[in-house]
């Protein structure tokens, strides 16, 4: 992975093991918490997958997953499964996540401070 592609918060996959980004020290590296720097590159993306949302509490609803927020920004979300090329997401606009740090980029981009678990 590309380190600017990613943010501190964002899981990605280490050695085999979900990891949560706890620092960017540098262009190239990144930290887990209680662990050196490694290379953004040695990390790869985690699918966003049904079972990731559900944990999330998202609820399926016919086709889609939805979830409620009740501010100015985001009043509801839909999400709607597209097979390998991930979801799409649905409020004012269509935005295709297929892993699960892209998603916690778009709901930090939409003011939502929910912590996402893998």
């Amino acid at each position: 992975m590309d380190v600017k592609d990613l943010m501190v918060g964002d899981w990605v996959e280490f050695e085999g093991e979900f990891r949560q980004i706890n620092t960017i020290p540098s262009d190239e590296e990144v930290t887990f918490e209680g662990t050196i720097e490694k290379y953004a590159s040695d990390c790869n993306p985690i699918p966003l997958t049904s079972e990731i949302l559900e944990k999330n509490g998202f609820e399926r609803v016919f086709d889609y997953y939805g979830m409620h927020w009740h501010n100015d920004i985001l009043q509801f979300f839909d999400i709607y499964g597209d097979n390998e090329r991930g979801f799409i997401i649905e409020d004012h606009a269509l935005i295709r996540c297929k892993y699960v740090h892209e998603f916690q980029h778009l709901l930090k981009l939409c003011g939502v401070t929910k912590e996402i678990m893998v």
